[in-house]
């Protein structure tokens, strides 16, 4: 199993409390690699959940708060400073966001708790992009240590499935998002994205997914799922798998997997925790 990317996924029960949602995340976490190594004391970690819309996590739709405060507290043991962070749809209000998504109380707990919205931003180039050779992005995620990409399991109108990596396109002020749709081509240039702030970790919310018209109006489905890894292609991989999504269906998924950003070869992943669930469950069509 040497140098294979690991991904765990981590069961619960169908509607898991408070304590459970951290147990699963925990264990996600560490049975896939954890988090030392990523998290040194002083660390600046951002915690991009998937906010797309003021939609309440049950309907499936935006990242469980829970998941975000499990992920921020293990930041918290190794040293670091964790932030989360978000900008939701295009003109959307992410302040909305937080408050209907349950993300106010975190702050009421002195989480920080950022809208990427009203962020400063600094010009960052893309080396090896294919289609995008510059981006404005927040100075907040560009100057920090790490990223977890912590996105919803859920369908996708147009991508089939919105992961760990499509979930980084949240980090885009509205103009160049826009641009994002209309002229660089969504999918290759967010495999452009993820080559300079890939994600270090990633960690998919799989606890209340959603099938159908996503990526805000399709049915919620009782996972009780946690998927994560180090590897964000790995994880997508694997998630699309759960979700009955072939990896080379994803485009976002394979241009990544084509810079090299990680691994999409299911020969080259190790599957820990309950790797029968991919076997077992089908949560969306393959489209």
């Amino acid at each position: 199993m040497a140098g294979k990317s690991i991904v765990a996924i981590v069961k619960s029960s169908e509607k898991p409390d408070d304590r459970e949602v951290d147990r699963i995340v925990r264990e996600a976490v560490k049975s896939s690699g954890g988090l030392t190594g990523i998290v040194s004391p002083g660390a600046v970690v951002v915690i991009k959940p998937n906010l797309v819309a003021p939609v309440a996590p049950e309907r499936g739709a935006t990242t469980d708060p829970r998941v975000c405060k499990s992920l921020a507290d293990q930041v918290r043991e190794l040293g670091g400073r964790p932030i989360i962070a978000e900008s939701c749809a295009i003109g959307g209000d992410t302040e909305a966001a937080i408050r209907v998504c349950g993300y106010e109380p975190l702050r009421a707990q002195g989480y920080e708790v950022l809208d990427l919205k009203k962020a400063d931003l600094v010009t960052v180039p893309v080396p090896r992009g294919t289609v995008v050779k510059e981006l404005r992005l927040p100075e907040v995620v560009v100057r920090a240590d790490a990223v977890i990409s912590v996105p919803k399991m859920k369908t996708h109108d147009q991508a089939l499935a919105t992961l760990a990596i499509k979930n980084m396109k949240g980090l885009l002020p509205d103009t160049l998002e826009k641009q994002f749709h209309t002229t660089f081509g969504v999918f290759r240039a967010m495999a452009d994205l993820n080559s300079v702030v890939k994600p270090a970790f990633s960690v998919v919310d799989g606890i209340i997914a959603q099938e159908g018209l996503g990526p805000v109006f399709g049915t919620p489905v009782h996972m009780g799922l946690v998927v994560a890894g180090r590897d964000p292609v790995a994880v997508d991989t694997v998630a699309g798998l759960i979700m009955g999504i072939e990896p080379v269906a994803m485009e976002t998924t394979r241009y990544a997997a084509e810079m090299g950003l990680g691994v999409m070869d299911m020969s080259a992943i190790e599957v820990v925790g309950t790797p029968t669930v991919i076997e077992n469950v089908s949560v969306a069509p393959t489209g």
